[in-house]
């Protein structure tokens, strides 16, 4: 049985391409008016959806239980401190699978352009800063949600990170901000 494998488009002087699409009527006019309501161009509104969707949509849909992001966060605030260090531990690692399945690299690149800034952006978890010195990324992630999230967070990102890139990350916690420097 032949393999049919995917392979990128080679480009040679522009990072953009042009590509044409037929949608129905309904869903142009749609995003339409979504692109309006934004201020932004229709292009602009259909390259982020496009982002999101290989970014993080595809990412959640494997082996994954979507619950409302308030739920999520006040089931973690509602455990003891010990649950929650222990569901970070749990679900940290599985990234390396996740990562392995949709061929993302195994590197701190992916873990903050394909992870920390999606989770940053559409989940609602953390507000996110990050900065770079020589080849060591900082990322702050700053919440509201109190203790147990920080707990949460710091054994999440610190077993992820060691998971998919075998690094240790050093992390520093100071009231609502945690702060990873992989």
């Amino acid at each position: 049985m032949e393999t049919i494998t995917y392979r990128p488009t080679e480009r040679l002087h522009s990072r953009n391409i042009h590509v044409n699409f037929k949608i129905p009527s309904d869903v142009h006019d749609s995003l339409g008016k979504a692109a309006f309501d934004d201020k932004i161009s229709l292009n602009g509104l259909v390259n982020q959806i496009l982002l999101k969707y290989v970014s993080f949509d595809r990412a959640i849909t494997n082996e994954s239980v979507v619950v409302p992001n308030q739920l999520f966060v006040e089931m973690i605030r509602a455990f003891p401190e010990e649950q929650a260090k222990c569901i970070g531990l749990i679900l940290g690692p599985k990234l390396r699978q996740d990562f392995a399945f949709h061929g993302v690299d195994q590197d701190s690149e992916a873990i903050l352009n394909f992870h920390i800034e999606q989770m940053g952006a559409y989940s609602g978890w953390y507000n996110l800063e990050v900065s770079r010195s020589d080849s060591r990324i900082r990322a702050a992630l700053m919440h509201e949600f109190g203790k147990n999230w920080s707990t949460f967070l710091i054994k999440y990102y610190q077993s992820a990170i060691r998971a998919v890139t075998g690094a240790e990350p050093r992390i520093e916690h100071k009231s609502g901000t945690i702060v990873i420097t992989f």
